[in-house]
């Protein structure tokens, strides 16, 4: 299956992306580790404030940068587990989104679901407020666990000529062993979804985040941030191997100035 990075690439031209400085993909040795943060319990932005998963300590990493912020967060109790990936464009630098595939193109990008995704759902729509959410229920192969992916992007760059979007939400939830999961149960998980304050970017030179003494399985504070949120020698079935996403792209408005 060809990588999202790979068709993020294929996207856009490389004069396009050429300006995007700093933007494209690379490996922990290219500065991502330096760049990736464990995240105090006080700077969460994301929270999930669903009685399904109240019973655990949620573990956070983010990502940040002068051009955008991504931060991951994984959610366990009662046999029951989410994660979600935030991200944020950074408008003062004429940045926005380029996110552009399906719910069944990124549920298998996460270590939980990737080669084992046996069926689909039909799409569903949410709105709620000012935000319209999309979500797919999906069977896991081998597994009695009944479960769905989600996303949501707002805040339309307007002066953008492709009109993308400059925050974005998207993640999977999977129940315990053999529990229901009706629709009006996701639609209330996902309204229980909440992103908290404003991103805070970061100046030049500068690296963001914060130690934070929570863990996961007790060992968490003692590995790499990017090492678990990518699920690399961490608890198996967690973390995304493309995280972070970096789907952050510069562009001019239409006269072809900045603003």
């Amino acid at each position: 299956m060809t990588s999202i990075r790979q068709r993020l690439r294929e996207s856009f031209a490389p004069a396009v992306l050429a300006l995007a400085t700093g933007l494209a993909a690379c490996s922990v040795s290219d500065g991502d580790g330096d760049r990736v943060k464990w995240v105090a319990p006080e700077d969460r932005r994301i929270a999930v404030e669903s009685v399904a998963l109240t019973g655990g300590e949620p573990l956070s990493v983010r990502y940040s940068s002068m051009f955008q912020v991504e931060e991951y967060a994984l959610f366990q109790s009662g046999g029951r587990q989410a994660e979600v990936i935030y991200a944020a464009a950074n408008k003062r630098r004429n940045m926005a989104l380029q996110y552009d595939y399906a719910i069944s193109a990124m549920v298998p990008t996460w270590n939980h679901n990737a080669g084992r995704v046996s069926s689909w759902g039909e799409l569903g729509r949410l709105d709620a407020g000012q935000r319209t959410w999309f979500y797919r229920t999906y069977s896991l192969e081998g597994s009695r666990r009944r479960c769905f992916g989600f996303h949501l992007v707002r805040e339309v760059a307007l002066d953008d000529p492709l009109r993308r979007p400059r925050e974005m939400i998207f993640g999977y939830f999977c129940g315990a062993e053999d529990e229901a999961l009706a629709d009006d149960q996701i639609r209330s998980l996902i309204q229980s979804i909440d992103i908290r304050g404003r991103p805070q970017f970061d100046r030049p030179g500068s690296r963001a985040g914060s130690v934070v003494t929570a863990s996961l399985d007790g060992a968490a504070a003692d590995r790499e941030p990017i090492v678990v949120a990518r699920g690399a020698g961490a608890t198996p079935g967690i973390g995304n191997p493309e995280f972070p996403f970096k789907f952050a792209r510069y562009y001019s408005t239409s006269s072809g100035k900045k603003r």
